[in-house]
């Protein structure tokens, strides 16, 4: 039993909405005034006006089974339905009521009337609009009682509340994502570290060994399988919030067709492009943009095994109006990727950017549900927004926005020279013992002499000492982060004080660092993240050291 709202004309009939409230003083006073001003229009002209140029809709059930409508207001039409059809019992208010939300509702009404509905109700639920829309309405209602003390009537008004339903949802999806993200950047960097100790003794183990010995053939599986891990590292500080992604302005045409072409790449799916005549230049980081765009399309690829058409389009939309969750005011590129999947069921559609949510049946090579909440947390990263449309049988539609750049010009490819470079003595620090010994057994066997320390402090006492001995260090390898000693920054700053020339390599387990991002402007002449193959450091060594 789901009764419903109505004009409240009785002066008594009061709810806790200021807005209802306002309505019924209004009724009062034009009541009041019906026949007492000469050449007004009645009352009820005014009243009807007024009633459907108002945000509210006025409703009267009766206590019975399905909720009949005895009267609601002409302004029902915005959710695509008449007052004709409600009042003449065609359509009980029930039947608009959003399925999920009818047993709730029957439960809270059912037990208001067996106290005697001694309180107005505030009740919160979703209907369904004559388009099949779903909007969240806010419903305040107060009951009737007949001359035997039963209560027959509840009448009410509600409000359409969908924009606020879905900046909460938003916002408990930011809080949600923030939380994550805190745990992701920590679990990242001790894995990475853990990864560094095992990379880098199958780099070492790899080069004892002969090329053709079965041992290393199993070492070369085993670095080709850390080289995965990594790879889920860095999926994990994806999520992390950074101030200093790699933006440059970018025009979006050909980031998006290569980012297609890798998401579908060996699939029987097609794809389809429509793009504006100029689309506004964006300031992005191309290289998670990219990856953005990819696990929305490899989302659409699973979820039509037999073949298909992906669309995206891509237009520029200024000031728009319709996505109230867009953080700002202003100019965007809309790109809009288009599947014709089975379509996602409401009740899972909600939950589609949680981390580690999927409704899939896991494969071992499959990644276990990260890729639309990457997604997300790219997109919300660059300040742009994301958004999709879906119900079962009709596809699936992904919208993300991403701000204009405020600049248009083009950035160039450039392409550094990688030049060989004698070896040296090398300075190296880390807090993690294994670390320490590994990578100074590699860089010892690549033919340099090295010294590992496990503090800052013992860096600046090392470097001045051996400045002083006429035998200085050709470079210095500092970990940025040292739990209970002097980390990589501060001993930058130190160094610098003893040598403005000196050449230092920051490392970390957190790639997403702003020190690590834009290391040149700490003084630093390279930057590698943890784990790294031999290759990888031999390489940074010998940019650093040309």
């Amino acid at each position: 039993m789901i009764p419903g709202e109505n004009l409240m004309k009785e002066k008594d009939a009061r709810t806790e909405s200021p807005e209802a409230d306002e309505q019924i003083d209004l009724r009062n006073r034009i009541e009041k005034r019906e026949g007492a001003v000469s050449g007004a229009l009645p009352a009820s002209v005014e009243l009807d006006a007024l009633i459907n140029t108002s945000p509210a809709f006025f409703f009267l059930w009766r206590t019975q089974k399905d909720c009949p409508v005895e009267f609601v207001s002409p302004n029902i039409s915005r959710f695509g339905y008449t007052a004709e059809e409600f009042m003449s019992g065609r359509l009980p208010y029930k039947s608009i009521i959003f399925p999920e939300d009818i047993e709730r509702l029957s439960k809270t009404l059912t037990a208001d009337i067996e106290d005697g509905a001694p309180n107005p109700l505030i009740l919160e639920y979703r209907i369904v609009t004559a388009a099949g829309e779903i909007r969240w309405v806010d419903d305040h209602r107060m009951a009737r009682w007949n001359d035997q003390g039963e209560i027959t009537h509840y009448q009410g008004v509600i409000m359409d509340i969908t924009h606020r339903k879905r900046t909460e949802e938003e916002l408990i999806k930011t809080e949600k994502l923030k939380s994550f993200e805190v745990m992701a950047s920590g679990i990242a960097h001790d894995f990475n570290n853990m990864l560094s100790v095992i990379l880098g003794n199958i780099n070492f183990a790899r080069m004892i060994l002969k090329a053709e010995d079965q041992a290393a053939q199993k070492l070369t599986e085993a670095e080709i399988a850390c080289g995965r891990a990594k790879e889920l590292a860095q999926q994990l500080l994806s999520f992390a919030r950074v101030d200093s992604l790699q933006k440059k302005v970018t025009l979006l045409p050909t980031l998006i067709r290569n980012a297609v072409r890798f998401a579908l790449n060996n699939s029987s799916i097609s794809s389809e492009y429509d793009f504006e005549d100029s689309l506004f230049p964006v300031e992005v980081d191309e290289g998670q943009i990219m990856q953005a765009i990819s696990n929305i399309v490899i989302n659409g690829r699973e979820a039509m095994p037999n073949g298909g058409v992906i669309r995206i389009t891509a237009e520029n939309v200024s000031h728009p109006t319709d996505q109230e969750s867009l953080p700002a005011a202003g100019d965007y590129v809309k790109i809009t990727i288009r599947d014709q999947g089975p379509g996602i069921p409401e009740p899972v559609l909600g939950r589609i950017f949680d981390p580690y949510f999927t409704t899939k049946s896991l494969k071992n090579d499959q990644a276990m549900g990260m890729g639309l909440s990457m997604s997300y947390s790219i997109i919300n990263n660059h300040e742009g927004h994301i958004t999709v449309e879906s119900s079962e049988g009709a596809g699936t539609i992904f919208s993300l926005f991403l701000p204009a750049a405020a600049e248009s010009m083009i950035e160039d490819p450039r392409q550094e020279n990688v030049q060989a470079e004698s070896k040296g003595r090398i300075l190296f620090m880390d807090d993690e013992k294994m670390i320490r010994d590994v990578t100074g057994a590699l860089l010892t066997h690549m033919g340099y002499e090295v010294s590992c320390v496990g503090d800052g402090v013992e860096v600046i006492e090392l470097y001045q000492k051996a400045k002083e001995e006429n035998q200085p260090f050709s470079c210095v390898i500092l970990d940025l982060t040292i739990p209970d000693g002097m980390g990589g920054r501060k001993t930058m700053q130190k160094l610098l004080e003893l040598d403005s020339e000196i050449k230092v390599i920051i490392s970390s387990g957190y790639g997403n660092d702003p020190l690590i991002q834009d290391f040149r402007e700490y003084g630093f002449k390279g930057a590698i993240t943890k784990p790294y193959k031999i290759e990888e450091l031999m390489d940074t060594l010998q940019r650093t050291l040309k």
